[in-house]
């Protein structure tokens, strides 16, 4: 067309090429404003019709950006809460003191283990945690009685804290009665990076002393250590062929039997 025009018109070759370059910088003038403007347009729409032609295959994605995920599946496995699980988790093991219980509410874990390590147990759950529970109640109604007893654990909060409350309460005190006891005085909450949750505590017994709380991975905390509690409460130190023996005999035998191993550790230091 430009070509055309400049011979009907009897224009130069330079008029042509300036003209051609000005409907080039026009052409880009115009891409630069529409794209930025038209491209989040662009992708819902092709994410909503990848939606759609999803659902007619029974595949159906509540949130868009999961689309490409969900597109590329081939088989879905679910599981309704209730059926196959409660939304609920318990600790099934301890290891304190060099002892290892498979059954933490059979096993006499409470009379094994000493004061001292009952109490950090106590507080580096109850206070590095910000999970509740409270017991459920029981009504049993007969033809002449009315009776009550204790129902279930009711849990609220983060799931793995509520286990490690239960645990708490059944192996030491109420866990209400030591977060009112020992409150906090700075949290560092959970987070992906770090893969542990700290808090500090004073020391009711030394104010000159604080307790500080961590709990998290077990192969995170292991590393942080430099010692560990064995009988009576003794504290000894953690060496390297023990945090080995730890870590093969504890975490990698629980993670092959899907359990989620959770390190509680504590350091006293001076205000």
């Amino acid at each position: 067309m430009v070509f055309v025009a400049a011979i009907a018109q009897d224009l130069t070759w330079g008029d042509v090429f300036g003209d051609l370059i000005e409907y080039i910088i026009l052409g880009i003038t115009v891409i630069v404003i529409a794209v930025p403007e038209g491209l989040p347009v662009a992708v819902v729409i092709s994410l909503a019709y990848s939606v759609g032609k999803m659902e007619k295959e029974n595949n159906l994605v509540r949130h868009l950006q999961a689309s490409e995920i969900m597109g590329s599946c081939t088989d879905i496995c679910s599981d309704k809460t209730g059926t196959l699980t409660q939304n609920k988790m318990m600790v099934v093991t301890l290891n304190v003191e060099d002892n290892n219980c498979e059954s933490v509410h059979e096993h006499p874990v409470r009379l094994v283990m000493s004061d001292e390590t009952k109490g950090h147990l106590a507080r580096a759950v109850a206070c590095n945690s910000t999970a509740f529970i409270s017991r459920g109640e029981i009504v049993t109604i007969d033809e002449n009685t009315t009776s009550t007893g204790v129902g279930p654990w009711i849990q609220r909060g983060n799931r793995t804290e509520c286990a490690l409350l239960q645990m708490t309460s059944d192996l030491c005190d109420s866990y209400l009665k030591t977060r009112e006891s020992y409150p906090a005085m700075g949290v560092i909450p959970f987070n992906s990076i770090r893969k542990r949750m700290t808090t500090v505590v004073r020391n009711e017994e030394n104010p000159d002393e604080v307790f500080v709380y961590t709990k998290g991975a077990g192969e995170i905390i292991l590393d942080l250590c430099s010692g560990h509690q064995v009988e009576d409460g003794v504290t000894v130190e953690l060496t390297a062929e023990k945090k080995e023996a730890l870590h093969t005999e504890i975490i990698i035998k629980n993670s092959l039997e899907s359990l989620r191993t959770i390190t509680l550790a504590y350091k006293v230091m001076p205000i």
